[in-house]
């Protein structure tokens, strides 16, 4: 019995090792779909989310995917600054690309390391940051990035 039991154990820490460090920093790449936005674009919208529920989105159609985005007063860039305070105080937080209406954020778990990409695009005509947040890797996020989200509305207002 002691000996089924340390097989056990043994397999499930190398399928750990495994997924620890082969798998997840296989999605270290940047995804196709996140597409950055340059000054030519000046209509740009964010990626619409893949029929997986481990993405929330402003823009979204599905009711279980959709969140509100973010309002502000001011100007784009002031806002984009102030949320680029917000998450850089986040844990596991990381600044991909900053421009004055638009931020990429990576977020990592504590854990496995897995890796969420979050993306703001700030409108000043309509005062509202378009928001969209996904995980790179697997099926459900538990809802964290919906929780993210929320999280940084209320530190946002």
């Amino acid at each position: 019995m002691l000996k089924i039991f340390f097989w056990i154990i043994a397999i499930t820490a190398i399928l750990f090792l495994l997924l620890r460090f082969v798998v997840i920093p296989s999605q270290s790449k940047l995804p196709n779909n996140i597409k950055t936005p340059t000054s030519e674009q000046e209509n740009h919208t964010l990626s619409p989310c893949p029929d997986k529920p481990n993405c929330v989105s402003s823009a979204a159609t599905k009711q279980s995917q959709k969140i509100e985005p973010l309002s502000f007063e001011g100007s784009e860039k002031d806002a984009i600054e102030q949320l680029k305070n917000i998450v850089s105080s986040l844990p596991k937080s990381e600044i991909i690309i900053q421009q004055p209406n638009y931020l990429h954020v990576t977020f990592k778990s504590p854990l496995m390391s897995y890796i969420d990409d979050t993306e703001f695009l700030a409108d000043e005509s309509t005062g509202l940051i378009q928001v969209r947040s996904a995980a790179r890797l697997g099926q459900s996020d538990l809802d964290k990035n919906r929780q993210r989200i929320e999280l940084i509305r209320q530190k946002f207002q």
